[in-house]
C-alpha cells in the first residue's frame, strides 16, 4: 500500500495532496526549506510504526480503541548530515505549520494556510492504513508537482 504526497506549492512550508491507495484524498503541511529540520527529499519510503515518544503516548490516550503507534516515516537522510537517519518524522493531526514539529499534518480542508477538520481525517488514514504499516507493507512517496520553487 502505498501514501502519495503531491506537493504543491513550496515557501515558508509546504502544501499538497496526500493521496492513499484506491483514491482517498487528503491536504496535508509540512516544513519548508527555512525550517531547521527542512522538507523531507523527493522519493519512496518505508513507514513503520513508532511506539515511543509523547506523540505515541498523547495518542494512545486519544485514541485508545484503535492507536497501535505513530506512522513514522524512515530512513531520511539527515541534511546537513549531522547524523546518518532523521528520526520521528510522523504523520499526525494539526492545523498549521506550527503544528507541524517537523512532520506531515493531514487534514480534510485546506484553506489560507491551515488545514481543518484534522482529527477527522487522520483517524480515516490510520485506520485504512495501520495494518499495512505494522506489517512493514506501507510506503509514502514525497513529489514535487507545480509551483515549486525547490
Amino acid at each position: 500500500m502505498k501514501i502519495t504526497v503531491e506537493r504543491n506549492y513550496h515557501t515558508a512550508n509546504i502544501t499538497g495532496s496526500i493521496i492513499r491507495d484506491g483514491g482517498a484524498v487528503y491536504y496535508g503541511i509540512e516544513p519548508g526549506p527555512m525550517h531547521a529540520r527542512g522538507p523531507i527529499p523527493c522519493g519512496v519510503y518505508k513507514i513503520g510504526v513508532r511506539t515511543i515518544g509523547e506523540f505515541h503516548v498523547e495518542y494512545a490516550t486519544r485514541f485508545p480503541a484503535f492507536h497501535a503507534g505513530m506512522l513514522e516515516v524512515l530512513n531520511v537522510l539527515q541534511i546537513p548530515l549531522n547524523s546518518p537517519w532523521r528520526e520521528a518524522i510522523l504523520i499526525h493531526c494539526g492545523n498549521s505549520f506550527i503544528d507541524t514539529k517537523g512532520c506531515l499534518l493531514v487534514g480534510r480542508q485546506f484553506k489560507t494556510g491551515t488545514l481543518f477538520e484534522s482529527e477527522k481525517a487522520y483517524v480515516t488514514l490510520y485506520k485504512s492504513v495501520i495494518a499495512a504499516a505494522l506489517t512493514g507493507e506501507l510506503w509514502i512517496e514525497y513529489k514535487n508537482g507545480g509551483n515549486n520553487n525547490a
